[in-house]
């Protein structure tokens, strides 16, 4: 596992110290002894606030519960995106999806939603104004079910997620459907997940 290398100069590596993988795989038995009481206990999630990144959140969904604000990137007067307060709903039903297992995690969180998508498809340029928007904002959780493949985004995404992780925000972000170089998931600085076990190329 390699940092991003410069054209010219080695790639510098972090946590492996220079050995290979193999010499830090761990045993995977501890999976069978874990269950929901032992990840969550009786924590509900309250006074924990969670911004998610995505299409939009459905008002009134039954399993979704109260949404505390919806926000979108939209372009500003001199055609720059920024975030604003947007009418409530989903573009795609994707974060709708995604809400529904925060909240079945942490039901009495405090949800935000930041459209960043329009239907199936976005723009990094959104994603990094949401990203902005959030890091800045007082959340405790930042959810990003998506990612892009595009490496003129590696160094601001870099940047502004290890800002929210000097301050203390989790942020959790998605990796690609498909197994191909794509980011922020990759960082160091998110807790990632994925909905396969195909591997990725090597950075």
């Amino acid at each position: 596992m390699s940092a991003f290398a410069e054209p010219g100069r080695p790639p510098l590596t972090w946590n492996l110290l220079g050995r290979s993988v193999d010499d830090i795989r761990l045993r995977a038995d501890g999976y069978a002894r874990m269950s929901r009481e032992w990840a969550v206990g009786g924590a509900t999630g309250a006074g924990v606030r969670v911004c998610l990144l995505d299409s939009g959140i459905e008002a009134d969904h039954p399993r979704i519960g109260p949404v505390q604000g919806w926000y979108g990137a939209v372009a500003g007067p001199d055609g720059d995106l920024e975030v604003r307060k947007v009418e409530p709903g989903d573009t795609s039903g994707h974060g709708t999806a995604c809400a529904s297992v925060i909240r079945s995690i942490a039901p009495e969180c405090e949800l935000h939603s930041v459209r960043v998508m329009e239907s199936f498809a976005g723009t990094g340029d959104a994603l990094l104004a949401g990203l902005r928007w959030a890091v800045d904002g007082d959340f405790d959780v930042i959810n990003i079910s998506m990612s892009t493949t595009r490496r003129r985004y590696v160094g601001p995404l870099r940047e502004l997620l290890d800002q929210a992780y000097f301050s203390g925000k989790l942020v959790v972000a998605a990796a690609h459907n498909l197994a191909v170089e794509s980011y922020p998931w990759r960082f160091s600085s998110v807790l990632s997940v994925g909905s396969h076990g195909a591997g990725c190329p090597d950075l």
